[in-house]
């Protein structure tokens, strides 16, 4: 069992991996989970039924926790006025924006015990469970799902590739970004300049979903 006293913490940092802030959790989470996939995509055969499923290769992994607040007991003064719990959950859903400069959300590092966990915040429900009388919410659960961050270079090192034009076709989906499409690829959110670059795209925030991706290869 953990102790109170290793506390959660998730470590923001810049592009050269420097701390930039630390956010500390209120309670340490029950449990949380690492989920793993290999991307495969179907080929469907003329004449034949079902689909030739092909190998694209490994996909990244994604920490997945639930965050606890409850701030009933942070009362401001003796007339029962309770703290705001979203002054502690704001810090978290933060870390859902995108940098204007790369577009890209902040790089973060999820610790706690042997936990250690670099990656983005990918998901985040967050649920309100506890009001005071003058509606004010103090007690709150965030959903929050990490995906992790690997270079370019660590993921093609040992990588042997039968085909030599590595060249793809992707339909942006609804909620994705080019730094979606970059992670999902390249498993590196900040590589998105090079999709950008292949498909004419001036302004990266103005592509609509449903819009066809030519996903460039990265020599």
């Amino acid at each position: 069992m953990h102790s109170n006293y290793n506390k959660a913490k998730i470590i923001v940092v810049d592009k050269k991996g420097k701390e930039i802030k630390t956010i500390s959790v209120l309670f340490n989470p029950s449990e949380y989970s690492i989920s793993s996939s290999n991307n495969i995509t179907g080929q469907e055969i003329k004449g034949l039924d079902g689909q030739n499923e092909q190998f694209i290769g490994g996909g990244s992994e994604s920490l997945q926790m639930q965050l606890f607040f409850d701030t009933y007991t942070m009362r401001k003064d003796s007339k029962s006025n309770y703290k705001d719990v979203r002054d502690y959950t704001k810090e978290i859903k933060s870390l859902m924006q995108i940098y204007s400069d790369d577009h890209t959300p902040p790089k973060c590092i999820v610790t706690w015990g042997s936990l250690y966990f670099k990656g983005y915040l990918e998901n985040l429900n967050e649920r309100f469970t506890m009001f005071s009388n003058e509606g004010v919410p103090v007690r709150a659960y965030l959903d929050v799902t990490f995906k992790r961050i690997e270079t370019v270079e660590g993921l093609l090192k040992g990588a042997s590739f039968q085909s030599a034009d590595r060249t793809k076709e992707r339909i942006l989906k609804d909620g994705e970004h080019l730094f979606t499409i970059a992670n999902n690829e390249y498993d590196d959110p900040g590589n998105w300049r090079p999709i950008a670059q292949a498909n004419h795209i001036d302004n990266p925030r103005k592509v609509r979903s449903g819009t066809s991706l030519v996903v460039p290869s990265l020599e």
